[in-house]
């Protein structure tokens, strides 16, 4: 080997120890996820995850369940502003629950700086084994003959499903118990336990067990059928007089 060649070696591989020492150095980022693995939001967090792995290393996606969101958001209002901590999350907790509670513990429009909005999509009625219902009119049905006797769950009280359940009890006339949990994932062990009749959620949470007939998907809440469930009504189709997306 040359001097110049072994003296180029030389600063080469102390160039290689020097930028792998800023690496190992470098925080890395951390993607926040109000709810359990398993769910859409985790789903998608770690999809983006895996789209920043060439510009940002190492990338962490943390789960912190709980509080329908909230804990992971003080969490992130809490954190060094460096741009080295963010969340993946719906809607729900920026825009519902600044007026669904009385006291919150962050600012919705004040504490946080929004980067993008990563997808679209709307949400199941679920029924599980415990139901025995197949559509939305025995739904109803059921929950008119014994008012407050049919149980669903959500992702979380305050959150859009929610909602969707107190819209449906009132464009409906029925009384239904909700039952909230800490994440999609969660509610789904509930309903195939028989733990709870309905779930009300995204429809890729459920989308695989009403395929494999586990819980049936007896509506969709889009303006149109859900592609991923094509031969499931919308609640409109079914006479119910209701939309919502996130």
């Amino acid at each position: 080997m040359s001097k110049i060649t072994r003296r180029a070696w030389t600063l080469g591989l102390l160039a290689c120890m020097a930028l792998t020492a800023q690496a190992q150095d470098k925080p890395p980022l951390k993607i926040l996820v109000g709810f359990p693995p398993g769910g859409s939001a985790d789903v998608l967090a770690r999809m983006v995850a895996d789209a920043l792995k060439d510009d940002f290393s190492p990338i962490v996606v943390d789960n912190k369940p709980g509080a329908g969101g909230r804990i992971a958001l003080n969490m992130v209002k809490a954190a060094k502003p460096d741009g080295q901590t963010v969340i993946v999350l719906p809607s729900g907790p920026m825009v519902l629950f600044p007026h669904v509670y009385k006291k919150l513990d962050y600012d919705a429009v004040r504490d946080f700086t929004p980067i993008s909005q990563i997808a679209r999509f709307q949400f199941g009625v679920v029924a599980g084994p415990a139901s025995g219902v197949k559509s939305v009119g025995e739904m109803i049905a059921k929950a008119k003959a014994k008012p407050g006797a049919s149980s669903y769950g959500t992702p979380g009280s305050g959150t859009l499903p929610h909602f969707m359940g107190v819209l449906m009890e009132q464009s409906s006339g029925v009384q239904l118990n909700h039952v909230p949990f800490q994440g999609g994932a969660p509610a789904n062990n509930a309903l195939l336990g028989g733990h709870i009749d309905f779930k009300f959620d995204v429809v890729s949470e459920t989308a695989e067990l009403h395929r494999s007939g586990k819980v049936r998907v007896i509506a969709v809440t889009g303006s149109k059928r859900d592609t991923q469930v094509p031969e499931v009504p919308t609640l409109k189709e079914s006479g119910v007089d209701m939309e919502a997306t996130a």
